[in-house]
């Protein structure tokens, strides 16, 4: 007990030194505010594997932030819009920002009042073959190839708004090759056989997911991919991987459960703890976390040499879904808690020299982890400096008399989503 203690202290007193070392820097990267919000999403795709191109609609509830006319929203700069329809199937007059072709803008008919609502139906398609115009540059976030698909949710492939910040409800129907299994986020249903369009494509797969808790959405794979149903310590988790590499599921499964219950006795447990471990093809990011899903890459997967990867991409749960970053300046901060958490987790399952050395690892490491954060050139410069104070503040921290629920108050208290 005494070490919970002073593990949730140190985490507060690093929590404190983050936003302190963050709010003079990022309030200067504030982005252009937004108009519209998406609140809830059903989107329908189909994935074409031979042309690696996607087609999809996307159906959007939208709910003004402020008085406007013009929806503006974030789509992956290789999808072409074909059509933008209003809730009576009018079509609607757009473009593409000259300045920023991530942006798509919707001119409404007339303005709609702040908390309106309005909804609109865009029709687009395009290739998604490279990291060619990738919204997160040189990271290719998106794919279709004959052997498998990954849509990552950074990569804009269908429109969303305030990313990384917005929380909405959505179903997404993925129509994919009969020879594909597709994972990711939300609650999926029994797959459905689809007509092919040639005899040449073969049988399709219609996938269905249900996303009721709001939440940042979006993410899939598709291949050949085995699920693998496992339960450790209680924990629920759905491992899929291809044939060749599920052996080990069963380990996986295991140091999935590890974290998630170190880190809900540190930071109260999260809404719903079942979890997704899913194999990642090499070529793109080494791992990634979205909603109640894990994303390992082809080239780690090994649940022993990972086992801190996975419990950094557990932590993501709490920090960089439960709690959002406020803007894309303010990534580096979730995701450094999430690192941190991952030193906290293994000083728990290994002693505390295990911890210091996973501290001093981030001093030597890229920072920040994840490659999707929009981090500055003085915070960078501010790494190392900033390591050191966190490796002294473990020693200096003693016995704080602080409740696991007055730290997961202060831990709350720079939550920018609720």
């Amino acid at each position: 007990m005494a070490l919970r203690r002073r593990v949730s202290g140190t985490f507060v007193f690093f929590t404190l030194i983050l936003l302190s070392c963050a709010a003079a820097p990022l309030q200067a990267q504030a982005p252009r505010p937004v108009n519209f919000l998406a609140e809830h999403y059903d989107v329908s795709a189909s994935l074409d594997a031979i042309g690696q191109s996607i087609s999809a609609t996307a159906k959007i509830d939208f709910k003004a932030v402020e008085a406007s006319s013009s929806v503006r929203v974030e789509l992956h700069p290789n999808l072409i819009v074909k059509e933008v329809k209003g809730a009576e199937g009018k079509p609607l007059t757009f473009e593409r920002d000259n300045q920023n072709t991530l942006i798509v803008v919707v001119q409404l008919p007339t303005p709609v009042a702040t908390a309106g609502h309005v909804t609109l139906t865009y029709t687009y398609a395009g290739l998604l073959v490279n990291e060619e115009n990738s919204p997160v540059p040189g990271v290719r976030a998106a794919l279709i190839s004959k052997d498998g698909a990954y849509l990552l949710l950074p990569a804009r492939w269908f429109p969303l708004t305030n990313f990384p910040s917005n929380r909405y409800t959505a179903t997404f129907r993925l129509n994919v090759p009969d020879i594909f299994a597709v994972a990711g986020t939300g609650k999926a249903s029994a797959p459905s056989p689809m007509p092919g369009k040639n005899a040449v494509e073969g049988g399709r797969l219609l996938y269905t997911f249900d996303c009721k808790n709001p939440a940042p959405h979006g993410t899939f794979v598709a291949g050949k991919l085995q699920l693998n149903p496992k339960q450790a310590e209680g924990i629920n988790v759905a491992v899929y991987a291809p044939r060749a590499s599920s052996a080990n599921a069963e380990e996986f499964a295991a140091s999935v459960a590890r974290s998630a219950i170190i880190f809900s006795d540190m930071f109260g447990p999260i809404p719903d703890p079942t979890f997704t471990l899913i194999q990642l093809p090499d070529g793109t990011l080494r791992d990634y976390a979205a909603p109640g899903v894990l994303l390992l890459s082809q080239r780690i997967w090994d649940p022993k040499s990972s086992d801190r990867t996975i419990a950094r991409l557990v932590a993501s749960q709490w920090w960089g879904i439960q709690v959002l970053p406020a803007t894309p300046g303010d990534v580096w901060i979730s995701d450094g808690l999430a690192r941190y958490s991952e030193a906290l987790y293994a000083e728990q399952n290994a002693g505390k020299e295990a911890g210091l050395r996973a501290v001093d690892e981030f001093k030597w490491a890229t920072w920040p982890s994840n490659p999707l954060c929009a981090i500055s050139t003085f915070n960078l410069r501010r790494k190392a400096r900033e390591t050191r104070i966190l490796k002294t503040s473990r020693s200096a921290v003693r016995k704080p008399q602080r409740s696991r629920r007055r730290n997961r108050r202060t831990c709350a208290a720079f939550s920018p989503s609720g």
